[in-house]
């Protein structure tokens, strides 16, 4: 019988408090520092620099380590905290030079592939060049290229 009337007890309680504390608080938020007299924060910005997966998969790390912190996570949520992109220069990009294998004849192989794979080449064929079906499978899987030349 206690716990019936411990737990009605506890009802009660709630209820009133639901009641009561959505009140009190905005209006001791009121009294503290009213809208017009109230000191915007600073705003924190971080550059970041997006150009590749890499960058912005370091990006989204940035960010779930600051919604780690329950302070960051409320500067992230009201703007307080903002990313900024930083400047790219006016200047174009030196365009990496890739270097390029050419394979005057016979059968590329898995063997030439992967070569080509480690020096960060692309294959050239030209039209008596066959590449060979593990080659292919071998080129695909580790991202090297393989052109024909027309």
């Amino acid at each position: 019988m206690t716990t019936a009337i411990q737990d009605d007890l506890r009802l009660l309680v709630r209820d009133v408090l639901r009641e009561v504390l959505p009140t009190a608080i905005k209006k001791k938020a009121a009294q503290v520092s009213p809208l017009e007299n109230a000191e915007v924060p600073p705003v924190g910005r971080e550059l970041m620099t997006i150009n590749s997966d890499a960058d912005l998969n370091t990006f989204v790390q940035r960010i779930a380590q600051l919604c780690q912190d329950p302070i960051q996570r409320e500067a992230l949520a009201d703007g307080t905290t903002q990313f900024q992109l930083a400047q790219i220069s006016a200047r174009p990009a030196l365009v990496e030079s890739k270097k390029v294998i050419r394979i005057e004849k016979g059968a590329v192989t898995e063997k030439q592939v992967k070569q080509a794979s480690e020096q960060g080449a692309t294959l050239l064929l030209t039209k008596t060049a066959v590449l060979t079906p593990l080659g292919r499978d071998r080129a695909k899987a580790l991202g090297v290229e393989v052109e024909r030349e027309k």
